[in-house]
């Protein structure tokens, strides 16, 4: 198959690439970063500069025979800093944008896109303690951060619906939930301030053999799912005639913070030095969550093949590599 891949310079969308060409198929990765069509340029992959925003550029595509369109672009509020935020951006980029990615596929005869949606959508089940179905109805906060970005989203996503019912189009709507592998995992913005991650934190002080402090609830955990089991999620759905609507892909089970720290001191850490302290008077402000993965396994086979002590010695291989260290926010 002959796959256009949106935001390949970024974190889904190169390790999509990766994939696809892994697995035979034919990619057209594009995006904006320099340093990842450099990447691209390197390694032999076609590519070009694509702006989602701009209905002009797909126009100026080298081809537009494609059979799919696998489409991650757009705007998240952890890339977001507080000078620059602007909600009309969310639309702009998450909502136009994919309206643009609708409009090329349907004038030139592409029967499939596949699209990544935020798991924030549906928030407000996030606390039931049961396994989140992939047709749980939207319930999110019109309050904070991520409000206007998941309006946008949502908005996204009932276009692609709307081309399914009137043109035909096969739309693939992938929910996913915080996403791990080699990446920009160290800092992220919120609410428009700089902060570094727990995930940097927890590596760091494992790599430097002192000890993990775990605030609140030990056993309170999130579905966690690796970048690679994601990539091998989109070419299994792709190329399978049963996948359509939306599909958790996520890893079915609950991660707990003891976990995440007993995993970061088994990969990067000493054993002998760094330790677990347990710190159940601090305020910890995760939400715990978990979804039900069977429907995409009933329709495309695909299920979750790595643990979180994979998706670390994933990260701790790639960095070693440096294969995608154009995807590594710089600190600063």
């Amino acid at each position: 198959m002959k796959v256009l891949v949106t935001a390949a310079t970024g974190f889904i969308g190169a390790y999509c690439v990766d994939e696809l060409l892994r697995r035979g198929d034919q990619v057209l990765a594009t995006g904006r970063d320099r340093n990842g069509l450099e990447y691209c340029r390197r390694k032999g992959i076609p590519s070009c500069r694509l702006d989602i925003t701009r209905p002009e550029d797909f126009e100026s595509l080298p081809e537009h025979d494609f059979g799919a369109v696998v489409h991650p672009a757009g705007l998240v509020p952890s890339n977001v800093k507080e000078e620059e935020y602007d909600p009309r951006n969310y639309f702009t980029s998450n909502t136009i944008g994919t309206l643009n990615v609708l409009e090329y596929c349907r004038r030139h005869g592409i029967g499939t896109v596949l699209y990544t949606q935020s798991h924030s959508d549906v928030e407000g089940h996030w606390d039931s303690g049961r396994p989140i179905p992939d047709d749980a109805p939207c319930s999110y906060s019109l309050t904070g951060d991520h409000a206007m970005y998941i309006v946008s989203k949502n908005a996204a996503v009932d276009c692609i619906k709307h081309y399914e019912l009137t043109f035909g189009l096969r739309g693939i709507i992938f929910r996913l939930p915080p996403v791990y592998g080699y990446g920009p995992h160290t800092t992220i913005f919120k609410d428009g301030k700089r902060l570094v991650t727990g995930f940097e934190i927890f590596m760091e002080k494992a790599r430097s053999g002192q000890d993990l402090e775990v605030w609140g609830d030990a056993q309170r955990g999130r579905d966690i799912v690796s970048v690679k089991d994601v990539a091998d999620a989109i070419y299994l759905a792709l190329h399978s005639p049963n996948a359509k609507g939306t599909y958790n892909i996520c890893s079915g089970r609950k991660v707990t913070l003891e976990e995440e720290a007993r995993a970061m001191i088994e990969v990067f850490g000493d054993k002998n030095r760094s330790k677990i302290v347990y710190r159940p008077e601090k305020k910890n402000s995760l939400r715990p969550f978990v979804y039900d993965i069977s429907k995409a396994k009933k329709d495309f086979g695909w299920k979750p093949k790595r643990s979180f002590v994979d998706i670390l010695k994933d990260y701790q291989e790639e960095e070693r590599l440096s294969s995608f260290d154009f995807l590594v926010r710089k600190k600063e």
